[in-house]
C-alpha cells in the first residue's frame, strides 16, 4: 500500500511551502457503483504523481475513482494526524467515464477533530465543475486554516446524472501567502480582480513570466509585455502569484 500521509517540500525558485494531507482512511454512506472502491480517492490511484495537490488524474474508470448509486451523501476522511488544514484539492469524475455527469456539484465540508462532532468549514467549496477533459487537473480551493483530525464532504447534488463520483481529493496544510514572494509595487496587475485577461503596467521591457496557484504549483508561463493582456480564463478562481524573470511578483485574484 501506497504511503496516504506526507509531507513535502515544494521547491518553487528556491522558495519551499508546507504539507499535502492524504486521508488514511474513509466511511461514506454512499453505496458504490461499478465494483469501484472508496480508497481509490486518496491512495493516488489514477494520479500521475503521488501525494500531489497538481497532479493531472489519468481518465477516470471503475478502477481508479469511486461512484456511488446515490446522488446525495456523506464522506468522513480521517487524516491520520490533526493538522491546520487551509487548502483542497478535488479531482473530479472526468471524461474517462463512465459519465462527466456523475461528478460532484454541490458540496459542503466540514471539520471534526473527534470523528464526532463536525463543524462547518468556512470558505470552503461548495461546488465542483463539471469535467470534461481527461487526463484532468484539480480543483483547489483554499480558505482560512481550521484544526482538523477528519474531515467531512457532504455531497448534495451532481450534474445531472444517476449517481455521484469522483476521482481523488487531498488536503493541504500551509499554502502560499504573501510573505512568500517579493511583491513589486512598480509593477501592477491590472484588472484586479480579473475574469478572462490581466494586463502588466511598468514593465520596461517584455519579461518571462511563471504564474503560481497558492499551493506553489506553476499553472502558467509565457512572456509579458507593458499593457499586454495575458489570458487567465482557463485558470479556476483563486488568488495566483505571477512570478517575472527579474525575480519580482505581482498577486492577482481570478474570479
Amino acid at each position: 500500500m501506497k504511503k496516504l500521509y506526507a509531507v513535502i517540500a515544494l521547491f518553487v525558485c528556491g522558495l519551499t511551502y508546507g504539507q499535502i494531507v492524504n486521508p488514511t482512511s474513509a466511511t461514506t454512506t454512499f453505496n458504490p457503483d461499478f465494483g469501484t472502491d472508496l480508497t481509490r480517492t486518496y491512495d493516488g490511484t489514477g494520479l500521475f504523481s503521488f501525494p500531489s495537490v497538481t497532479s493531472e488524474h489519468d481518465d477516470t474508470s471503475p478502477t481508479n475513482s469511486f461512484v456511488a448509486l446515490e446522488v446525495a451523501g456523506t464522506i468522513d476522511f480521517d487524516l491520520g494526524g490533526t493538522f491546520d488544514i487551509d487548502g483542497i484539492a478535488f479531482w473530479n469524475q472526468n471524461a474517462g467515464g463512465p459519465s462527466t455527469d456523475v461528478g460532484v456539484n454541490g458540496v459542503t465540508f466540514y471539520s471534526s477533530t473527534d470523528g464526532v462532532t463536525y463543524v462547518e468549514i468556512p470558505g470552503a467549496p461548495t461546488a465542483f465543475n463539471e469535467v470534461f477533459t481527461a487526463p484532468a487537473p484539480p480543483e483547489v480551493r483554499v480558505f482560512p486554516a481550521v484544526t482538523a483530525s477528519f474531515i467531512r464532504m457532504e455531497v448534495t447534488s451532481n450534474h445531472g446524472g444517476t449517481g455521484s463520483g469522483f476521482a481523488e481529493i487531498a488536503f493541504a496544510a500551509g499554502v502560499l501567502s504573501v510573505q512568500d514572494f517579493e511583491l513589486n509595487a512598480g509593477i501592477q496587475a491590472y484588472p484586479n480582480p480579473a475574469n478572462n485577461v490581466i494586463s502588466l503596467a511598468g514593465l520596461s521591457e517584455a519579461k518571462e513570466f511563471v504564474i503560481y496557484n497558492v499551493l506553489g504549483a506553476q499553472v502558467k508561463s509565457g512572456v509579458a509585455n507593458n499593457n499586454q493582456p495575458i489570458q487567465i480564463d482557463e485558470l479556476t478562481p483563486g488568488m495566483y502569484f505571477l512570478k517575472i524573470d527579474s525575480g519580482n511578483t505581482v498577486k492577482f485574484i481570478k474570479q
